[in-house]
């Protein structure tokens, strides 16, 4: 027990009470027995108070009930207020806003007098005593929620201390009205009497108590409005501590009982209501940060419903730009020119163009950096279409970002500069939770770079990730929306249409593409070839976790006739259409590796990714740790390819592929040794029987030189070749 509270019990008005109580049974030794709750841990005010507790009835309307009771309380502390501030005479000027229950509401008016008869019964206010009335209340409550309890022991409390004041009101009012007087002595009105006396004496006293009781008021207020709020944060209304919470509201309404008691009477004994105050305080400040983070996520989703809305409005494309690249609160929307030495322009120079939204975090590969670099020189700077095509960076940031990649923001420009961005940025990075959550849930972003094709002049996505796209096939697929992306691919299926009208011949082979796996088609003249590229695909798949089948398509001479055949067919038809670019290189380059000892094709699904020689193969797969580490961001798929050509070009500038033969003669080997070409491809006829004009080489993309080759097929019985 608290010292204040043994003081309190010397006094005349505990002496008073405390006969009451002995005549009851009830001794000060039993009292000092009583458990006090300031001493208690939360786990123990836990145990107590659920032993109380049966299962909730939610049909009580708790709401209802607190708004009468704010309003009761809300008005009865103004007058306290007003009465305390000597300058402002108590009126009905500056009412307190009222709002009105649900239409149909009964106040519960038993319960309310059986909590009344615990509140007011006269016990000795102290803490151990308020302990075992909440505990006795909670009881009474056994079959309400814990927000009921709460505002049940409120309202009860709510009654009186409404009374009285409106008493006090009207009697300092209406001093001539007999009845008024009459039932403001018996209420005890003198807590609020109007002497000089009462400035002196009572005024900090009651102050505090009026204090608490709007704490105390703001608790369960916020108590509501978290519950209105939480289905902005599930989790977190779950691991707030209603039951502890609603106990502190029901013992400090019970402490403030016993104050304006003890106010009420003719005794002026101590009754200290600071430990309830701090508590109070406490739980409300908690409270309070939870609620302040509920409204965030409130308006977080208010912000990503409005950019859902605007980004399915062609009409409203810059506003969904602006509330995506920008805060609600943002006034000025401009994007950084890196063009034009980095200076502001309005976001409206977009609204004419195609443009390409890269969006990304701070540490994207410099191998995407210069991939953008060259789309922005080679294909929109040199060809003077600013225009009508755009790029803009738009990078992103969030609370898993290292306060290195942070620490970018507050140097922007500077980072720019040292990035060499010519095209659009944003002005700062993105990180508003609602643009972050759209980005991800709408656009697919999570820690890979994506580029998104809007037309902005049209309000229409082209395309929601052309980042694959770039990657893989870089400034050829430009401008990389879906009507490109899906011409592109469709022709790269070249190779899987030999094999597609006979699924039941090559069923594995089908089933593999339908899933989208790597397939390794191989061949060539050494059998040799086909052990080696297995042991060399199972070290990759091993190291990379990924699985790659294997396609021989020396294996049946069936298959063999018919893939050739078909490269054969595809030289007639598709090598003098200009649409058929990239399928026409591919098949070039594998033409050309008919003879040789081995080659292999690359797909992933039905998409042709890579063509390529035995000896570049070999090669990429010794010099895989070079590459491999960019396989998680970059896809296996466009990591080998890169590489894979890097590896053509640099070969085929030191002369190292020279010994890859495209004709079966000794002859022509020895001229590409000596010479250095490239390749060889024969019989290039169109389908009109003639040859074409000229060829690109496959591999270094110089136009070939036409030469005439004949080869005589006789074979003796002596195996004798010509």
């Amino acid at each position: 027990m608290s010292t204040m509270d043994k003081s309190y019990m010397e006094s005349t008005y505990f002496k008073e009470i405390n006969s009451s109580f002995k005549a009851g049974g009830i001794s000060n030794t039993a009292i000092e027995a009583q458990i006090n709750p300031f001493e208690l841990s939360e786990e123990q005010i836990r145990k107590k108070i659920y032993e109380t507790h049966a299962c909730s009835d939610d049909s009580f309307d708790a709401d209802s009930l607190f708004i009468i009771v704010a309003n009761i309380l809300k008005r009865s502390c103004q007058i306290v207020d007003e009465v305390i501030q000597e300058d402002i005479k108590v009126g009905l000027d500056n009412i307190v806003e009222i709002n009105n229950p649900k239409s149909g509401f009964n106040v519960p008016m038993c319960i309310l007098k059986k909590i009344g008869c615990e509140l007011l019964s006269c016990k000795a206010p102290v803490a151990e005593m308020a302990h075992e009335t909440t505990l006795a209340i909670f009881e009474k409550l056994r079959y309400y929620s814990w927000e009921a309890k709460a505002v049940l022991t409120l309202a009860a409390f709510a009654k009186e201390f409404g009374d009285l004041l409106h008493l006090v009101q009207l009697d300092q009012t209406n001093n001539h009205d007999q009845l008024t007087k009459s039932l403001a002595l018996l209420k005890g009105s003198c807590i609020l009497p109007n002497t000089p006396e009462f400035r002196h004496k009572r005024k900090i006293v009651v102050g505090e108590l009026n204090n608490l009781i709007k704490a105390t008021l703001k608790v369960m207020e916020t108590i509501f409005e978290l519950q209105k709020l939480s289905v902005y944060g599930p989790h977190s209304i779950a691991e707030l501590p209603i039951a502890l919470n609603s106990y502190w509201v029901v013992i400090t309404v019970i402490a403030c009982a016993n104050k304006v008691t003890i106010l009420t009477s003719e005794h002026d004994s101590p009754h200290d209501l600071s430990p309830y105050d701090t508590k109070i305080h406490n739980i409300l400040s908690i409270l309070s940060a939870q609620l302040a983070q509920f409204r965030l996520m409130k308006e977080e989703e208010y912000h990503y419903y409005k950019l859902l809305k605007l980004s399915k409005t062609s009409d409203e494309v810059m506003e969904f730009l602006k509330l995506l690249f920008f805060s609600q609160d943002s006034h000025h929307f401009h994007l950084i020119d890196g063009s034009n030495n980095y200076q502001s322009v309005e976001i409206n120079v977009l609204k004419k163009k195609k443009a390409l939204l890269v969006i990304f975090r701070p540490d994207m590969l410099e191998s995407d950096i210069n991939i953008l670099r060259r789309i922005y020189c080679e294909k929109i700077k040199k060809y003077n279409t600013e225009k009508e095509y755009a790029i803009v960076w738009v990078p992103i940031i969030d609370e898993t970002f290292s306060y290195e990649h942070r620490t970018i923001k507050y140097e922007y420009k500077s980072w720019l500069r040292s990035k060499e961005i010519q095209w659009y940025s944003v002005s700062k990075l993105v990180s508003h939770k609602a643009g972050l959550r759209f980005l991800r849930e709408e656009w697919n972003f999570e820690t890979n770079p994506v580029a998104v094709v809007l037309n902005v002049a049209r309000g229409i996505v082209e395309n929601k990730n052309a980042m694959h796209t770039i990657r893989l096939w870089g400034l050829d697929a430009f401008p990389f929306d879906h009507e490109t992306e899906r011409r592109i691919f469709s022709e790269m299926n070249w190779l899987y249409t030999f094999f597609a009208d006979f699924p039941h011949q090559y069923g594995k082979l089908t089933n593999w593409v339908k899933k989208e796996k790597y397939v390794i088609f191989h061949g060539g003249m050494d059998k040799e070839w086909t052990e080696e590229i297995d042991e060399k695909i199972s070290f990759m798949s091993k190291d990379l976790n990924i699985k790659i089948k294997r396609f021989n398509i020396e294996e049946r001479v069936e298959v063999k006739n018919k893939f050739w055949g078909g490269i054969d067919s595809l030289m007639l038809t598709k090598f003098h259409k200009e649409e058929y670019y990239f399928a026409k290189q591919q098949v070039k380059r594998l033409s050309s590796y008919k003879h040789t000892q081995g080659w292999f094709a690359l797909n992933k699904g039905p998409t042709t990714v890579v063509v390529g020689s035995r000896a570049t193969f070999s090669k990429a797969v010794a010099e895989f740790d070079m590459w491999k580490v960019s396989v998680r961001q970059r896809t296996f798929e466009v990591a080998f390819k890169e590489y894979h050509e890097k590896l053509c070009k640099s070969l085929n500038s030191t002369h190292e592929l020279s010994s890859i033969a495209c004709c079966s003669s000794m002859r022509a080997t020895t001229i590409q040794k000596s010479f250095g070409n490239c390749c060889t491809i024969e019989s290039v006829l169109t389908a009109t029987g003639e040859y074409p004009e000229k060829i690109s080489c496959p591999v270094c993309d110089q136009v070939m030189e036409i030469t005439v080759t004949y080869k005589c097929n006789h074979t003796s019985k002596d195996d004798f070749h010509c």
